[in-house]
């Protein structure tokens, strides 16, 4: 009788209730591209004028990433963390406004911000429950 009274729940109510109700796609997915983006520019540090005109739209995207995170409720360690991943992308974006950084540079910030975005794009999709700040 149990198993009936479950099957009809689950029919009647859908597969959500038995899926992560906290899991927002759109956010986990700003910082998955903001870590995709972070690893291809990487592949062209070499090039100092194609990353210095890419790495404002990273900073735009981080931005826009960190915000979407504090607007949410209950959120605020998931939004801490996109605000220092945004910050890792100001840096960037401001060392190639004032000069032109080393290769070696480029290539430790830009692995630094695709980590750190990758990071926190798991732990908001907690599929890694030892993540800075997943929730079990």
């Amino acid at each position: 009788m149990r198993h009936i009274i479950a099957i009809a729940t689950v029919a009647l109510a859908g597969c959500g209730t038995l899926a992560n109700t906290e899991f927002d796609n759109i956010e986990a997915s700003r910082y998955a591209d903001i870590a995709t983006m972070a690893a291809g520019i990487s592949q062209g540090c070499k090039d100092t004028a194609g990353v210095r005109a890419i790495s404002f739209v990273l900073e735009s995207q981080a931005s826009a990433a960190a915000r979407y995170s504090a607007v949410k409720n209950n959120n605020r360690r998931a939004a801490d963390a996109g605000e220092i991943v945004h910050q890792f992308t100001v840096d960037l974006n401001t060392r190639y406004k004032n000069g032109d950084p080393s290769e070696a540079y480029c290539k430790l910030k830009l692995g630094l911000i695709e980590q750190a975005a990758d990071i926190v794009a798991r732990s908001i999709s907690k599929k890694e429950q030892n993540a800075p700040f997943a929730i079990p």
